[in-house]
């Protein structure tokens, strides 16, 4: 081959490698453009103006709202959970760039609905337990656990709520044009958020067999064994009735040892301990 022919051949390659290159800038400042436009859409209106807590209207004692409020929270991380499972079924089946925004705003939204897990439980930190009177020292721990639990409850789904938003800033940091973050620093922030997130969830675990013990009626029976529930049965059936709407058959089978989302397992066991022979209170 002739040397000006070499020349125009290596010319040719040039421009196809420079066309190639402004091509792919123009792909990847369109999946931005889109990503980032749906994540805006994300961005309002505020959290609080999303949650929509369920009304409790079997009962007024403090320990059937406790409950309640606790499902709830349960609820609304459930819906959480569901969207990303469902955003990832979405791209599996047909992967393209309106799913991966897809998932990229079901991890926003799911974080929004981990703060309405926090708002509905928070109440509780500053509840004062009715039901027993006079207020024994049983009671006492019952008020303090109440309210330390929800505590925790609170602070467990918040933590989990701002993982998600670590989770979105490094994702927008990794598409940014002007600095964006290297592939290896964006992997080593989501896989940190990760870890701290599955570690968050395994406390929240702590936070079930004591919402139970809020429950349970600190006056002992005619044997002397606490076998009655500060619920009455309305209240105790409500609770059972809204577990059963919102999980179905995941509450109602027994979780595997592993593996399993806290949200139902937490669920099972709470279903599983109202469905006790304990006895009730008398209806007001």
């Amino acid at each position: 081959m002739s040397e000006p022919t070499m020349e125009r051949l290596e010319q040719r390659l040039k421009c196809f490698a420079r066309r190639r290159r402004v091509s792919r800038r123009i792909a990847l400042r369109s999946v931005l453009l889109v990503v980032l436009g749906l994540l805006a859409l994300c961005q309002s209106p505020p959290a609080e103006a999303l949650c929509l807590p369920r009304v409790w209207t079997a009962g007024d004692g403090t320990a059937y709202l406790f409950a309640g409020a606790y499902i709830d929270a349960l609820i609304s991380a459930d819906l959480g959970n569901s969207r990303i499972i469902d955003s990832l079924a979405t791209f599996k089946r047909a992967p393209s760039l309106a799913a991966i925004a897809g998932q990229l705003a079901a991890i926003e939204l799911s974080g929004r609905d981990l703060e309405c897990a926090a708002s509905a439980i928070a109440p509780y930190k500053a509840a004062r337990l009715s039901g027993s009177a006079p207020m024994d020292e049983f009671a006492k721990e019952q008020e303090k656990l109440m309210q330390e639990t929800a505590g925790a409850a609170e602070g467990g789904y918040s933590l989990l709520a701002d993982l998600k938003r670590i989770e979105i800033a490094s994702i927008r940091r990794s598409l940014s044009e002007e600095a964006p973050e290297r592939p290896s620093a964006l992997i080593d922030s989501l896989t940190d958020s990760q870890v701290s997130f599955q570690s968050t969830w395994e406390s929240l675990m702590a936070t079930v067999p004591a919402v139970a013990q809020v429950m349970v009626d600190p006056e002992p029976d005619a044997a002397g064994r606490m076998s009655r529930l500060r619920l009455t049965q309305n209240e105790r059936d409500d609770l059972v009735r809204a577990i059963d709407k919102a999980f179905g058959p995941r509450a109602q089978r027994e979780p595997p040892k592993e593996g399993r989302p806290f949200v139902e397992t937490a669920a099972y066991m709470l279903r599983s301990f109202l469905l006790k022979p304990y006895s009730t209170r008398k209806q007001q």
